[in-house]
């Protein structure tokens, strides 16, 4: 009888458990919270004064005529958290970008001192995934963050976060049709480049499936065992989470935007 009772409520606790562990370990990042400039946290000290003030001026301004905000951030540990958990929970806790228009990104440059892996991670806010998708986001780091990082010099740190800022700047110039001070023109044209390519690709593969949903093999006489066509099976899928919190630290804040989880990564 009471073997029949833990087997009914086995999988009750089970959901339980699992719930339970997932909260508590949530629960031990210790996050930081926003400078009262909001725009740059720079726990690595590989932000230069120059590249803070541009990443300030230019949030001021992008907010202004767009209500978009990009945040970067460098954390000298990430706490054994895989990078894109933390700076998910870095972009809720913080509020980035637009409450209604959930308009935020954030770069994250962290280390774990566990493995002395240093790890960059862009989490874009749903209203610009559209524009800022995880293919995009790959490429931007793999453009301009990896070839200007030597991770034995700190003082590269500083070039490659201003690239990656800027980077994603003239996306989200693109995607509310607004000018900003400065050039961008050179980061639109190269990503514009690689979608060229990529849309390409894309057509290639599109054409081939359609000559393989045509193909025709049979086996052997119509009736049993006959198969009319041979039809490719698909693959994907992506996975969101969702999430909202609210700003409200002193001087400069975030909106309360929140993130879809969509993004990208490296480790070097």
């Amino acid at each position: 009888m009471k073997d029949r009772k833990f087997k009914r409520f086995f999988p009750i606790l089970l959901v339980l458990t699992i719930i339970f562990s997932t909260t508590s370990s949530f629960a031990k990042l210790n996050l930081p919270s926003p400078t009262k400039e909001f725009y740059y946290y720079d726990e690595m000290g590989v932000i230069s004064e120059d590249l803070k003030s541009e990443i300030l001026k230019t949030n001021i301004e992008l907010h202004g005529k767009t209500k978009a905000q990009v945040v970067v951030a460098t954390v000298d540990d990430l706490q054994q958290y895989p990078v894109e958990e933390y700076a998910l929970e870095m972009f809720r806790k913080w509020g980035i970008g637009d409450k209604e228009l959930n308009n935020g990104v954030l770069i994250l440059l962290g280390k774990e001192p566990t493995t002395d892996k240093y790890s960059i991670y862009i989490s874009t806010g749903y209203g610009l995934e559209g524009r800022l998708n995880d293919g995009k986001v790959g490429r931007i780091i793999d453009e301009f963050f990896i070839p200007n990082i030597n991770r034995d010099d700190p003082t590269s740190f500083d070039e490659a976060l201003r690239e990656t800022f800027r980077a994603v700047i003239s996306q989200v110039i693109l995607e509310y049709d607004v000018e900003l001070d400065g050039d961008y023109e050179k980061y639109m044209d190269r990503l514009d480049s690689s979608e060229e390519v990529n849309g390409w690709v894309i057509l290639l593969i599109f054409i081939i499936l359609i000559l393989l949903s045509r193909y025709r093999r049979p086996r052997g006489p119509r009736g049993r065992g006959y198969r009319r066509g041979y039809y490719p099976r698909s693959y994907g899928g992506f996975s969101s989470g969702s999430g909202r919190s609210s700003g409200g630290f002193g001087g400069f804040s975030g909106g309360g935007g929140s993130s879809g989880g969509g993004g990208a990564g490296r480790s070097f």
